[in-house]
């Protein structure tokens, strides 16, 4: 004769413990997705550090040799003395160059600081959370 098998209706204290088990499971994998997030990010930033390194350095030598170039230039069109026209350039260069930097200071405001990923899935679980909470209750 078989036995039958009764499954018993789970208590409130064991649904408590499963949720808080679960809640538990799913902030461990926020932190995951969390560090993941800020891992990436951080590479990137490092990716690009590098190549702006680089890529700096010789413009920068580049940058200098055109200058000289120009100022020479310069002297030769006009008949101006050398350090008039060291001067002339140095100033359009400076202009130029405070241009560059207020540009860069207003897009370095659109930098997000935070993982907007990350955040927007813990949004979505805690309402799912709360959700599961409130039909519990009912």
């Amino acid at each position: 004769m078989a036995k039958e098998t009764l499954h018993p209706v789970p208590s409130i204290a064991r649904l408590i413990s499963d949720l808080l088990a679960d809640l538990r499971t799913l902030m461990r994998q926020q932190v995951q997705l969390l560090r993941h997030e800020i891992e990436a990010e951080v590479d990137k930033v490092k990716k690009a550090s590098i190549w702006l390194a680089a890529g700096g350095a010789l413009m920068c030598l580049g940058g200098l040799f055109f200058i000289i170039t120009i100022v020479h230039l310069l002297e030769a069109m006009t008949g101006l003395p050398l350090w008039a026209c060291y001067g002339i350039v140095g100033t359009m260069l400076a202009v130029g160059g405070f241009m560059l930097v207020k540009s860069a200071m207003k897009l370095s405001g659109t930098v997000h600081a935070l993982p907007v990923q990350t955040i927007q899935t813990m949004k979505e679980d805690a309402r799912w959370i709360k959700e599961q909470l409130a039909s519990n209750k009912t």
